[in-house]
Formats: structure tokens, sequence, C-alpha cells
């Protein structure tokens, strides 16, 4: 079979999935495939899919496609999905790839439902279909090309190109759920943050929108605060995209993060900016809020006792933590700014830190 295939073909597709190979974002990588995989067959609609039958309903996690409009797409998945006689054979541990025009019988499929109301008006008369992945966890991930009458049946060479490329698009299928699954479980365990009083949780997209948050909903900002807390930390995020554009994503995850102390008026924060690639092109910076006055004093005093620390050293961290200078430590406890200096020198050695910045991070961590 790979005969029908010219040298000069064969190439072209080794270049194609070598590109699929190395995007990184591979719900793009797909697309790129589909639309470039009309350089060697000639068809109108492509797609890539991934979905599980529950209780009979065909729930869609992803349709990749090309060329679907004029609203195909839209009641192919709410109305004739269902039906789709393509699906159950798809679904089959087995590999599979096949040209519809050998599995079902012309005559007989021309008289259902599904081809009367969808694939004919829709010029989906002839396809190549297949499987991609199929997991004991009920998920399919399949692939098709259709094209209409008036181009003519897929031809054995058309079928041998998809046969040649399934193992590759088994691969980026593959990859595809394993980064979804990383990013599925950031995203349980951030719904589960929600309920949590104690900070608040922000996430951008690399735009530097938020997506979600929790501000407002626990009390940790101050209603008439949130607005300008967003301001200050888009520039946090600004400022580690522009130590990530320089240096790159580090294997080390504190190297992708910042931190902060935010003043807003009467209240101060202790902020933390991180960015997590989860190689879907969907990075996200996470930036977690504390509220100082509501969660550092359980802390501190657990520092307290780890650290040795005195008395007096224990008034003048609590100090540092509500963000007042040396001259206001000094007039709070009524001793002059050198024995402030003193004091915070015995704390930094004891604490193994270099100064106040450090400090806030030794509280979180």
């Amino acid at each position: 079979m790979a005969s029908l295939i010219t040298d000069k073909e064969l190439f072209r597709l080794n270049q194609l999935l070598a590109e699929l190979y190395e995007n990184d974002n591979y719900h793009n990588a797909f697309t790129v495939f589909l639309e470039n995989l009309k350089e060697l067959i000639r068809f109108q609609k492509g797609d890539v899919y991934f979905y599980r039958n529950e209780e009979g309903h065909i729930n869609f996690e992803d349709f990749i496609f090309v060329d679907w409009g004029d609203g195909y797409l839209d009641r192919y998945i709410n109305e004739y999905a269902a039906i789709d006689d393509v699906l159950p054979i798809v679904s089959l541990k087995q590999p599979v790839m096949f040209r519809s025009s050998d599995v079902f019988i012309p005559d007989e499929r021309m008289k259902t439902k599904y081809y009367n109301e969808l694939l004919l008006p829709a010029g989906m008369q002839h396809s190549i279909e297949g499987n991609i992945y199929v997991g004991d966890d009920g998920c399919v991930a399949g692939i098709g090309i259709h094209r209409p009458d008036e181009f003519g049946d897929f031809s054995t060479r058309d079928l041998e190109i998809l046969k040649l490329s399934r193992p590759h698009l088994v691969n980026v299928a593959k990859r595809l759920l394993d980064a979804r699954e990383n990013l599925d479980t950031y995203t349980v365990g951030l719904n589960a943050l929600y309920d949590i009083e104690q900070f608040g949780i922000v996430v951008f997209n690399t735009c530097f929108e938020i997506e979600d948050s929790n501000l407002g909903r626990n009390g940790i900002t101050r209603q008439e605060n949130i607005g300008e807390m967003k301001r200050s930390l888009i520039t946090l995020c600004k400022s580690l995209n522009e130590r990530i554009q320089k240096v790159g994503i580090s294997d080390n995850i504190e190297d992708n993060k910042v931190s902060s102390r935010i003043k807003i008026g009467h209240d101060s924060y202790y902020v933390e900016v991180m960015y997590k690639d989860y190689s879907l092109g969907t990075g996200k910076y996470i930036a977690t809020v504390y509220d100082q006055g509501k969660i550092f004093d359980r802390f501190i005093n657990e520092i307290h006792g780890r650290y040795n620390l005195t008395l007096r050293e224990f008034d003048i961290l609590k100090c540092v933590m509500k963000g007042m200078s040396n001259a206001e430590i000094g007039k709070e406890l009524f001793i002059s700014i050198p024995t402030v200096k003193k004091h915070l020198t015995n704390i930094y050695q004891k604490l193994g830190v270099q100064g106040k910045h450090q400090i806030l991070s030794i509280i979180i961590k």
C-alpha cells in the first residue's frame, strides 16, 4: 500500500508529523495537522474529537475541527452524535482506520436519519474515520475527514496516509490527555481553595486577564481594595513574565515565583505569584494573597518557639509583619532605632535570613 504514495508525498507527510510533535500546544497541533493534510488528501471537513459515552449520552470533552460551518457542528454535537454510526466502531479497543464505504452498505446507510439530515446536507457523504485513543476510563479519541459526493470516494492511497499517521496521532492524543489531566488536577485543587478563608486566589491567563478569583468571596480583601489589589497583581505577573522571557521557565518552581508585600490603605497583604505551564497553550499566573492581619499572628506564634526568640525580638517581629519601618517600631516599643536594628540583626541570624522580605517567605513556607 505504501507504494501508492510517492516519495515526495511521504517526505511531506513526515514533515507534517514532525510539526505535530514540535507544537507543544496540542490542540493547535491537531488543527494545523488537519489544515496541512489537505495538501495530500482532498477533503472539506476534518475533525479530531475526544468524548465519553455516559449512559448513552455522548459527552464531547474536546472537538478540534477545520471548515465545519453553517451550524453543522452544533447540530452534530447537540442532535446527531447520539445516532452517529461511526462512534461505536472508533470506540473499539483495537486500532481502526477505515473508509465509510468499506464498512457501511451505501444503499442502507442512505436510508438513515443520520445520513439524510446531517451527512447529505453537510457534504459529508464520504469519510475516513479512525480511533487514536481508547482509554480504560471510557475516554475515546477519534479522527475523521469528510468530503461530498461530487469529490468521489476516498482512495486506498488516502486511507494509507491516515494509517501511516495514526501511531503519531495516538502519541499526541496521549500527550494532550496527560496535559489536561494535570490541568484538571490544578482546577480541582483551585475549586477546593475557594472555600478557604485564610487566603485569596487569583488566576490570570498569559494576557494578564483574570480567569478566576475568590477575592471578595471570603473576606480576605475589603471590597473597596479589590480593584487596587488586582492592578498590583497584574504588575507582579508582568514582572514575572519579563523574567521568564529573559531566562526561560525554570525546573525549580521557586524560580518561577515573585513575592511582595502590598499595602492598601491601612491593610497589609503578602502576595506570591507563580507561573505554571500546562503544555496546552494554557499557562497560568496563580496569585496567592494573604491578609497579614488574619493569618500571620498564628504563624508568628509558631516561629516564636521554633526559633527561640526573646520576648523583645518577638514584639519587633510582630511589628515587622505589620509593615512598620524601623522608626515606627522604635516609636511603638519606646526604643531607639539602633536598638531596633540590633534586635533585627539577632532575628535575622536566628531565622537564617538577610532581611524583612525573607522573613515573610519563612512564614509562608
